[in-house]
């Protein structure tokens, strides 16, 4: 007799009405960014943990809201549930379907912690789930909140059985790049480093801290600075549910969000950490990383948009910044700055030309030229 476990959900959900999540679904149609009738879909299909109701809503509301962590993070959490063979092969095809363009630490650690469970630890597996832990950090290891990934990976070298010598040598690389990262655990780790040197050779230990020390504080520094940017953000709780952006009222308060997201992604192009240019790459990497997190929460403000755009071309990520215009122009479909850019194709340095008046092109006529405090000011741009 199968296990009960083996079993697939939707054989044992309660019926439901179709009518009434189709008719939810039909509604969002026409009104799409009804963000509660968004939730009301979402509650609808999941009231009997039927899979293929869930499937229809999440599908239709990613198509609306893409690459939104909370969404894909819930969906993809469907199909962690149990030992069900079926589910997990759907949950590796989300995973594979969201994994690398998603700036969301959860939906990193929920595949991480996927990996390890069907991975037991022995010598044969040991390589797989290193891999993953390598394939997670080097997408979203710069993120502030990545800190626990990185303390996970770390306990998870200290706890496999493999060569002496080469458990050291990964550990230290483990180390060694986490007390550079701004992380929110960093002066926790770099306490654990000091202790796993100082267990090694004491001499040796006192060379390899004094080498790591210039790097480690520049980490605590930004650090702070790090912090008070994003406590200005209004960023989402991971812990909230789902969180789907709602298009923008020009409101004061809106304004100085936009301003505040524009300064803090300025001050990550500006390299605060003093990344090296032999390691432009990772430069290149974070930078990439915050403004995914920005297009997720500022997605109806195309200025945003035309800024990732703009930084994308001056890197040379000629692909990815044709992604960001294609996106963009799909959630701000009226904005004239990334039309025009997506027309001339920037041959002519239409970015450049765009850049200081894209704010002022794309705001609607009651707001243009106001500041953040709403009243008219000739000359300045309404999110300045």
């Amino acid at each position: 007799m199968p296990d009960a476990s083996e079993q697939p959900l939707e054989d044992v959900a309660a019926p439901m009405s179709a009518d009434e999540l189709d008719t939810a679904l039909t509604h969002l149609q026409e009104s799409p960014q009804d963000t509660e009738g968004w939730k009301r879909a979402i509650d609808l299909a999941e009231s009997n943990h039927d899979l293929p109701r869930i499937r229809k809503a999440y599908d239709a509301l990613l198509k609306q809201y893409p690459n939104n962590p909370s969404a894909q993070a819930a969906y993809v959490n469907h199909f962690l549930v149990g030992n069900n063979k079926a589910t997990s092969s759907e949950a590796e095809e989300l995973l594979n379907k969201f994994l690398r363009t998603s700036p969301a630490v959860d939906l990193w650690r929920a595949y991480l912690n996927y990996v390890q469970g069907t991975n037991p630890k022995d010598t044969t597996t040991r390589e797989t789930v290193s891999k993953a832990f390598e394939f997670a950090l080097n997408h979203i290891g710069q993120d502030r909140d990545s800190g626990s990934i990185h303390a996970a990976y770390i306990k998870f070298l200290t706890d496999a059985d493999w060569d002496p010598q080469q458990k050291m040598d990964a550990l230290r690389k483990a180390y060694h790049r986490a007390v550079q990262i701004p992380l929110d655990n960093v002066e926790k780790l770099w306490s654990e480093l000091e202790a796993f040197e100082m267990g090694l050779n004491k001499i040796t230990a006192k060379k390899f801290m004094q080498n790591l020390n210039p790097g480690y504080m520049q980490a605590r520094t930004v650090l702070r600075q790090l912090s008070n940017h994003l406590s200005g953000l209004n960023l989402i709780n991971p812990n909230a549910g789902l969180a789907l952006p709602s298009p923008p009222t020009f409101t004061p308060a809106e304004r100085q969000l936009v301003g505040r997201w524009k300064a803090y992604l300025k001050w990550e192009e500006s390299n605060p950490l003093e990344i090296e240019d032999n390691d432009k790459a990772i430069l290149i990497t974070r930078v990439q990383l915050m403004y995914r997190k920005a297009l997720v929460r500022m997605r109806y403000y195309p200025e945003i948009w035309f800024m990732a755009y703009s930084w994308n071309v001056s890197v040379g990520n000629t692909s990815e910044a044709i992604s960001v215009l294609k996106q963009g122009l799909e959630a701000n479909p009226e904005s004239h700055a990334l039309t025009a850019a997506r027309l001339c194709g920037d041959p002519y340095g239409l970015r450049a030309f765009l850049w200081p008046v894209a704010d002022e092109i794309d705001a609607p006529e009651a707001s243009r030229g106001r500041g953040a405090d709403g009243n008219q000011h000739v000359g300045r741009r309404p999110y300045a």
